[in-house]
This record gives structure tokens, sequence and C-alpha cells, in this order.
């Protein structure tokens, strides 16, 4: 009777001792594995990206030519206070112009070498300025003002109808009659038949910086990938590369106009011209 309960104690002591063993056994291990280094990639903190650097922006100008003259200059600010001051090219032949103002909004120039401007002064208010071939001094012809401006001091553009929006801050201005063209600064190219009622325009030249109008067309000046001043044809809603006008950037005005037959542009201070938009040559300067 003693022998069987003695050996009924030592079978549970034995299984309790058994369970103990087990239970310490599971926590040294769990110990060990939260001591373990984790193999999971940890995440990377990304330092703030630095603001990117602001492009400058392009030098907005208007320009004018007949087969043997080119006038231009740059736009300016009616409000900033600067004077815009023109220059007119007959044959090589150079000569600086100041029509008194601080904004130009419109450039037109005859075959006798007349200059017509449209400009404002600190007022920010559109004057007709007519500066004929020979003469020196600038006068207001009479009569209210009919063609088609950039508006001073706004991103839009005055026709007869008034002050319409194209849908884009205008930078380039051609017009002639109802018709009208505008290049703008984020790159679009728009036209309206209607003085300015509808606006139309597919087209998009990032780094866009002028535009005219042809016989066959609208082309345009911006940069390429290797080309600084690419020159465009517009088609319908494609702009195909036709030449390159100048390879190297350069500060200052990029201009292009109709001239005659071919085309003037106007590239930092230097006078280029093209009968065909895909070979440019310097205009030299006696």
């Amino acid at each position: 009777m003693t022998t069987q309960r003695t050996w009924r104690w030592l079978a549970l002591f034995l299984v309790v001792d058994l369970v103990l063993v087990v239970l310490m056994f599971r926590h040294v291990s769990g110990d060990e594995d939260d001591a373990a280094p984790s193999t999971e990639p940890r995440p990377v903190e990304s330092s703030e990206p630095a603001d990117p650097v602001p492009a400058t922006p392009a030098a907005a100008g208007l320009i004018e030519a007949t087969e043997d003259v080119t006038v231009w200059g740059a736009r300016g600010s009616c409000s900033a206070g600067s004077p815009v001051t023109l220059v007119r090219d007959a044959d090589g032949a150079r000569e600086e112009l100041d029509p008194g103002i601080t904004e130009l909004l419109r450039l037109d120039v005859n075959d006798t070498g007349d200059v017509y401007v449209i400009g404002a002064g600190a007022d920010c208010q559109a004057v007709e300025l007519l500066l004929a071939d020979g003469a020196t001094e600038w006068v207001d012809p009479a009569g209210p003002i009919r063609r088609w401006h950039l508006t001073p001091g706004s991103a839009t553009v005055t026709t007869p109808r008034g002050a319409v929006d194209p849908g884009c801050a205008p930078v380039s201005l051609v017009s002639e009659g109802a018709e009208g063209l505008v290049g703008c600064d984020d790159g679009s190219i728009r036209t309206s038949g209607d003085d300015g009622a509808i606006w139309e325009g597919a087209v998009v030249l990032e780094g866009l910086r002028s535009v005219a109008r042809t016989g066959e067309g609208v082309v345009a000046l911006a940069p390429a990938d290797d080309c600084a001043v690419e020159f465009y044809r517009v088609d319908g809603a494609e702009a195909v590369q036709s030449g390159c006008v100048r390879p190297e950037a350069s500060d200052g005005l990029v201009l292009l106009a109709a001239s005659g037959d071919g085309y003037v542009a106007v590239v930092g201070d230097e006078l280029l011209r093209s009968s065909d938009g895909a070979t440019w040559e310097p205009i030299p300067v006696p």
C-alpha cells in the first residue's frame, strides 16, 4: 500500500517537473526571439526634396517686318515705369527709337519705314503713336484706337469688341482685320477669326517665345532637344520642326516675323533672315 502511494507521488512529481521544464524552455526561447535582430528591411527616410530653381521667364516683345525694314522691342510693363526702346533695321542700318512708352502693346511697319505703335505709359492707358520715315517726332493719329492690341497691365487682348480673354496670358500678338493670333506664356498658340469672340488652338510648344502668321499658316519659335531656338510650322494640332535658328541659348528677346517671301528672327542682339525657315543667316550690321 505504501509502495503504491509512493510511486503515485513520484509520478506526480515527475509530471509537474516536466511541465515546469517545458514552460521554462518556452520562456527562454521567447526572450531570444525578441532579442534577435529583425530581418525585415527598414524604410529609409527620404530627405526633403530641394525646391526647384524657378525658370527665368522669357523676355516678351513684339516685332514687325517688311522685305527691307524690321522693327522690334521688348514689351515692358506700364506699371514698372522703365521706358521701352525700339530698334529699326533698314537693310542693316540700325537706329534706336524712343516712343516715350513703358509698355509695348502693338507694333506695325510699312514698306516706306513708317512705324506705328500702340503703347502705354505709367497710367496704363493705351495710346497710338506714329513715326513717319525721316521724322524725328512721334505724333498721335486722330481718332479712336481700332486695331487689336495687348491690353496694358492685363493678361487679355483688346479688339474692336473690347478686352477679350484668349484663355491664356498672351505674350506675342499678330492680327489683321478680324483675325488674331496669340502666343501665350504657357506655350499655347490660339487663334480667333471673329475679333476675339471665340478662340481655338490645340498646339502647345514648351518654351514658346514668338509666333507669326504667313500665307502658308502659323509659324513659331521655341526650343528643341538639339536647338536652343527652333523654327516650327504649325499644322492643325501639330508643330513640325523645320530648322534651327540658333543652336546656343541666348539672353534677351527671341522674336519672329514674316518678311516679304521669308522670315526674320531676333535672338538676343542678333538679327537673322531665312527664305524657307530651314536655313538662317545673320544680317550683318555695316
